[in-house]
Protein backbone atom coordinates (compact mmCIF):
# COMPACT_ATOMS: atom_id res chain seq x y z
CA UNK A 1 0.00 0.00 0.00
CA UNK A 2 1.31 3.30 -0.85
CA UNK A 3 0.10 6.49 1.15
CA UNK A 4 0.37 9.85 -0.16
CA UNK A 5 -0.10 12.69 2.51
CA UNK A 6 -0.86 16.50 0.56
CA UNK A 7 -0.15 19.55 2.54
CA UNK A 8 0.54 22.83 1.67
CA UNK A 9 -1.06 26.55 2.18
CA UNK A 10 -4.54 26.47 1.29
CA UNK A 11 -5.18 26.58 -2.89
CA UNK A 12 -1.91 25.67 -3.69
CA UNK A 13 -3.33 22.57 -5.85
CA UNK A 14 -3.34 19.92 -3.12
CA UNK A 15 -7.81 18.91 -4.23
CA UNK A 16 -6.29 18.78 -7.56
CA UNK A 17 -3.62 16.22 -7.12
CA UNK A 18 -5.30 14.40 -5.28
CA UNK A 19 -8.39 14.00 -8.27
CA UNK A 20 -6.09 13.23 -10.46
CA UNK A 21 -4.80 10.28 -8.17
CA UNK A 22 -8.40 9.16 -7.79
CA UNK A 23 -9.67 9.51 -11.26
CA UNK A 24 -6.54 8.11 -13.26
CA UNK A 25 -4.49 5.95 -10.56
CA UNK A 26 -7.29 4.57 -8.90
CA UNK A 27 -6.72 6.01 -5.61
CA UNK A 28 -9.07 6.07 -2.43
CA UNK A 29 -8.99 9.84 -0.89
CA UNK A 30 -9.63 10.60 2.48
CA UNK A 31 -9.63 14.39 3.08
CA UNK A 32 -9.09 16.08 6.43
CA UNK A 33 -11.35 19.40 5.95
CA UNK A 34 -14.09 16.71 4.57
CA UNK A 35 -14.36 15.31 8.44
CA UNK A 36 -15.27 19.33 9.11
CA UNK A 37 -17.62 19.98 5.96
CA UNK A 38 -19.81 16.76 7.24
CA UNK A 39 -19.93 18.07 10.54
CA UNK A 40 -20.83 21.26 9.12
CA UNK A 41 -23.25 20.86 7.20
CA UNK A 42 -24.66 18.01 10.02
CA UNK A 43 -24.77 21.07 12.02
CA UNK A 44 -26.45 23.11 9.32
CA UNK A 45 -23.77 25.48 9.03
CA UNK A 46 -22.78 27.33 6.24
CA UNK A 47 -19.38 25.74 5.22
CA UNK A 48 -17.16 29.06 5.83
CA UNK A 49 -13.66 28.30 6.70
CA UNK A 50 -14.28 30.41 10.01
CA UNK A 51 -16.67 27.44 10.71
CA UNK A 52 -14.61 25.46 9.83
CA UNK A 53 -11.46 26.16 12.01
CA UNK A 54 -14.16 26.54 14.72
CA UNK A 55 -15.13 22.99 14.29
CA UNK A 56 -11.30 21.82 14.56
CA UNK A 57 -10.25 24.06 17.20
CA UNK A 58 -13.17 22.95 19.48
CA UNK A 59 -12.93 18.91 18.46
CA UNK A 60 -8.90 19.19 18.90
CA UNK A 61 -9.25 21.31 22.52
CA UNK A 62 -11.79 18.58 23.56
CA UNK A 63 -10.14 15.57 22.15
CA UNK A 64 -6.32 16.54 21.03
CA UNK A 65 -4.55 17.59 18.33
CA UNK A 66 -4.85 14.64 16.66
CA UNK A 67 -7.84 13.77 16.74
CA UNK A 68 -8.69 14.06 13.19
CA UNK A 69 -5.80 12.32 12.15
CA UNK A 70 -6.43 9.43 14.45
CA UNK A 71 -10.02 8.74 13.32
CA UNK A 72 -8.88 9.34 9.30
CA UNK A 73 -5.62 6.28 10.33
CA UNK A 74 -7.86 3.93 11.62
CA UNK A 75 -10.79 4.20 8.15
CA UNK A 76 -7.03 4.30 6.12
CA UNK A 77 -5.88 0.80 8.08
CA UNK A 78 -9.17 -0.89 7.27
CA UNK A 79 -8.81 -0.01 3.44
CA UNK A 80 -7.96 -2.72 1.05
CA UNK A 81 -6.60 0.26 -1.60
CA UNK A 82 -2.83 0.05 -3.25
CA UNK A 83 -2.96 3.90 -3.23
CA UNK A 84 -4.35 6.26 -0.96
CA UNK A 85 -4.53 10.25 -0.65
CA UNK A 86 -4.84 12.22 1.83
CA UNK A 87 -5.81 15.68 1.33
CA UNK A 88 -5.29 18.58 3.66
CA UNK A 89 -2.39 17.48 6.38
CA UNK A 90 -1.77 20.90 8.50
CA UNK A 91 -0.50 19.57 11.80
CA UNK A 92 3.54 18.25 12.69
CA UNK A 93 1.44 16.21 15.11
CA UNK A 94 -0.80 14.63 12.42
CA UNK A 95 2.01 14.27 9.90
CA UNK A 96 3.36 12.15 12.95
CA UNK A 97 0.25 9.57 13.10
CA UNK A 98 -0.09 8.99 9.38
CA UNK A 99 4.44 8.41 9.60
CA UNK A 100 3.38 4.97 11.39
CA UNK A 101 1.39 3.92 8.52
CA UNK A 102 3.24 1.69 6.59
CA UNK A 103 3.68 2.67 2.69
CA UNK A 104 2.96 6.92 3.85
CA UNK A 105 4.99 9.63 1.97
CA UNK A 106 4.38 13.62 2.62
CA UNK A 107 4.20 15.74 -0.43
CA UNK A 108 4.17 19.32 -0.08
CA UNK A 109 2.45 21.80 -2.54
CA UNK A 110 3.03 25.39 -2.96
CA UNK A 111 1.74 28.23 -5.03
CA UNK A 112 2.74 31.86 -5.22
CA UNK A 113 -0.20 33.55 -2.84
CA UNK A 114 -1.23 35.67 -5.85
CA UNK A 115 -1.66 32.70 -7.38
CA UNK A 116 -3.84 30.77 -5.05
CA UNK A 117 -6.50 34.24 -4.44
CA UNK A 118 -6.72 33.74 -7.95
CA UNK A 119 -7.52 30.69 -7.44
CA UNK A 120 -10.04 31.18 -4.98
CA UNK A 121 -12.19 34.02 -6.56
CA UNK A 122 -12.27 31.88 -9.31
CA UNK A 123 -13.33 28.58 -7.28
CA UNK A 124 -15.77 29.81 -4.95
CA UNK A 125 -15.55 26.50 -2.25
CA UNK A 126 -16.35 28.46 0.59
CA UNK A 127 -19.37 30.77 0.93
CA UNK A 128 -16.74 33.84 1.83
CA UNK A 129 -14.01 33.28 -1.38
CA UNK A 130 -15.86 35.26 -4.39
CA UNK A 131 -15.98 38.17 -2.03
CA UNK A 132 -12.77 38.26 0.13
CA UNK A 133 -9.89 40.85 -0.76
CA UNK A 134 -6.45 39.86 -1.07
CA UNK A 135 -5.96 41.52 2.33
CA UNK A 136 -8.44 39.16 3.69
CA UNK A 137 -7.09 35.99 1.75
CA UNK A 138 -3.94 37.08 3.31
CA UNK A 139 -4.63 37.22 6.80
CA UNK A 140 -6.70 34.15 6.53
CA UNK A 141 -2.97 32.66 6.93
CA UNK A 142 -2.51 33.29 10.33
CA UNK A 143 -5.22 31.38 11.34
CA UNK A 144 -4.92 28.62 14.04
CA UNK A 145 -5.04 26.06 11.55
CA UNK A 146 -2.87 27.62 8.94
CA UNK A 147 0.43 28.45 11.57
CA UNK A 148 2.58 24.75 10.89
CA UNK A 149 1.63 24.19 7.52
CA UNK A 150 4.91 25.76 6.00
CA UNK A 151 6.96 23.60 8.41
CA UNK A 152 5.83 20.97 6.88
CA UNK A 153 7.54 21.63 3.70
CA UNK A 154 10.79 20.56 5.29
CA UNK A 155 9.19 17.10 6.68
CA UNK A 156 8.10 16.33 2.91
CA UNK A 157 9.97 13.47 0.53
CA UNK A 158 8.43 15.69 -2.23
CA UNK A 159 7.61 19.11 -2.82
CA UNK A 160 5.60 20.14 -6.00
CA UNK A 161 5.79 23.75 -6.70
CA UNK A 162 2.26 23.94 -8.78
CA UNK A 163 2.85 27.16 -10.84
CA UNK A 164 3.42 26.07 -14.22
CA UNK A 165 0.57 23.60 -16.80
CA UNK A 166 -1.81 20.64 -15.36
CA UNK A 167 0.41 18.68 -18.08
CA UNK A 168 3.39 19.32 -16.08
CA UNK A 169 1.82 18.89 -12.83
CA UNK A 170 0.38 15.53 -14.03
CA UNK A 171 3.52 14.68 -15.50
CA UNK A 172 5.67 15.84 -12.08
CA UNK A 173 2.91 13.34 -10.21
CA UNK A 174 3.26 10.56 -12.70
CA UNK A 175 7.31 10.65 -12.08
CA UNK A 176 6.85 10.47 -8.68
CA UNK A 177 4.53 7.33 -8.96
Amino acid sequence: MRIVGLSGPKLSGKGTIARYLIDHKHAVAFSMSGVLSDIAKRMYMENTRANLIAIATGLRSQFGQTILAEVLAKDIARSQNELIVIDGIRLNSEVDIFSKLTGFELWYVDASVEERFQRAKMRGEKVEETTMTFEEFVAQESAVTEKEIQSLRLRAQHVLDNVTSMDDLYQEINTLL
